[in-house]
């Protein structure tokens, strides 16, 4: 399996292609873009929109979880979309929360080891801020608590 191929299915992008992986001075640079024809979903709502309006004028960086030893970053351009509920707004992307900079994946990743080891010690493992971390944590604590099931 392509490496390319590896990443948009782990990551669940239907919508979304990698076009190359290159390795940087910073490690894989994973370059996204979008399938032309599929629609893409409101980052306020998560409804389906048809009409886009351009693209945000800066590219926006993901860190993803390391592929042996090596971090991989994803880069992409969102696009702004037209919905109808919220307006314009910028697309939703699969790989990421709302205003995030590092992948669900690096974010699982992250709330299992901090179950064992102090926020430090995996801040340190995968090379992130104690600070990243503490913010990680506050996302999947209030995702568990708003998601969980009452019996």
């Amino acid at each position: 399996m392509r490496m390319e191929t590896y990443i948009r299915k782990s990551h669940g992008m239907t919508a979304h292609k990698v076009n190359e992986v290159k390795q940087t001075d910073q490690g894989l640079e994973a370059t996204v873009e979008r399938y032309q024809g599929r629609h893409l979903r409101c980052g306020g709502c998560g409804l389906e929109v048809k009409v886009t309006r351009g693209r945000v004028p800066q590219v926006r960086r993901w860190k993803d979880l390391y592929m042996r030893e090596t971090p991989l970053w994803i880069v992409y351009q969102p696009y702004r979309v037209q919905c109808s509920v919220c307006g314009i707004r910028i697309e939703k992307v699969p790989w990421a929360p709302r205003y995030s900079r590092v992948t669900t994946a690096l974010a699982k990743a992250v709330g299992v080891l901090a179950k064992k080891l102090s926020w430090q010690d995996v801040a340190e493992h995968f090379n992130l801020n104690w600070k990243t971390v503490a913010q990680i944590i506050r996302w999947i604590v209030s995702y568990g608590i708003t998601h969980r099931k009452r019996k």
